[in-house]
């Protein structure tokens, strides 16, 4: 099945010298910067530029779901955001100099300071990645994962202090990471709230999410006709909860968690603490390593349950 994929914008062709960076440039850093993920395609973040400055913030509104909890998974997108910046910055000769807020979050939202410096910086090889990688919900072959490339991957989280990755390939393993997965997806089917902002960001073609910029694709959960037509039913929260009585919410997380039975690893990705900088690097971590699979030509879909 074909994977809808975010067509890159045309690079600016500016000529221009020492640090007063063109707006255009500015633009095209952040627009990489937001093909970054998001839980369900919130994109709950924010920009400013002063300068040769962006300031990133978290908007508070973009997702309120059950799961953004001090808003940890609002900053793990952040990180990933950031992770697109300094790579699509690369692409102009630019470093970045990122200054993240060791204070509380909120009230101010303020995620980080990035300055960007001229200082004629390699490409990083990564760059055209930025719009390859995208989720895929496909069932994958059940072929083990080249250990080169976790090799590769566990190369990437050493440059983050404190992040750690563990490969889980047996498939007995695989079976218990399915089963408490599932148990999850029990809950978030079975919880009206959880439920409605799910099917608030859905969108009946990738045409119209583009539209709105935020939400994704039906078709994107990969749950094939008759899949389409439950879901679209299911919306109601009545009848929903009305075939929950009968197991409803199990067959639906069971049919969702097949990925695991059928793909070659699950990749976990830990960080030391429930620190806001753990998240921002953990996301930092997540898209630079996603990027890297997409580079590799291995297909990845996190587990979002």
């Amino acid at each position: 099945m074909k994977l809808e994929k975010e067509l890159p914008p045309k690079m600016p062709e500016l000529k221009w010298e020492g640090q007063n960076i063109p707006f255009k440039i500015m633009e095209f850093i952040i627009q990489a910067g937001i093909q970054a993920p998001s839980a369900d395609n919130t994109q709950p973040w924010q920009f400013s530029i002063y300068d040769n400055r962006i300031t990133l913030r978290i908007n508070p509104k973009s997702d309120t779901s059950f799961f953004n909890i001090q808003q940890r998974t609002a900053l793990l997108s952040c990180g990933a955001v950031m992770e697109n910046i300094k790579i699509a910055a690369s692409a102009f000769g630019l470093s970045c100099i990122i200054q993240l807020n060791t204070k509380e979050i909120e009230p101010s939202y303020e995620v980080a300071q990035i300055y960007l410096i001229n200082n004629k910086v390699k490409c990083d090889n990564l760059f055209h990645s930025i719009w390859e990688r995208c989720t895929n919900r496909n069932q994958y072959s059940r072929k083990k994962l080249d250990p080169h490339v976790f090799e590769e991957l566990k190369k990437i989280s050493q440059e983050f202090i404190g992040v750690n990755l563990h490969s889980i390939e047996d498939k007995i393993k695989l079976k218990m990471l399915k089963s408490a997965h599932v148990k999850i997806g029990i809950v978030r089917t079975e919880n009206p709230l959880i439920h409605q902002f799910l099917n608030n960001h859905i969108r009946n073609s990738f045409k119209i999410a583009q539209k709105f910029k935020t939400g994704f694709a039906l078709n994107n959960l990969r749950v094939g006709y008759l899949g389409n037509i439950v879901i679209k039913l299911t919306k109601n929260w009545t009848l929903m909860s009305f075939l929950n009585k009968f197991g409803f919410a199990k067959i639906v997380s069971s049919k969702v968690e097949q990925g695991i039975d059928n793909c070659g690893a699950c990749i976990l990705i830990t960080v030391p603490d429930n620190s806001a900088i753990s998240y921002i690097k953990g996301g930092q971590v997540l898209e630079r390593i996603w990027l890297k699979l997409s580079a590799l030509g291995v297909a990845a879909q996190p587990m979002t349950t």
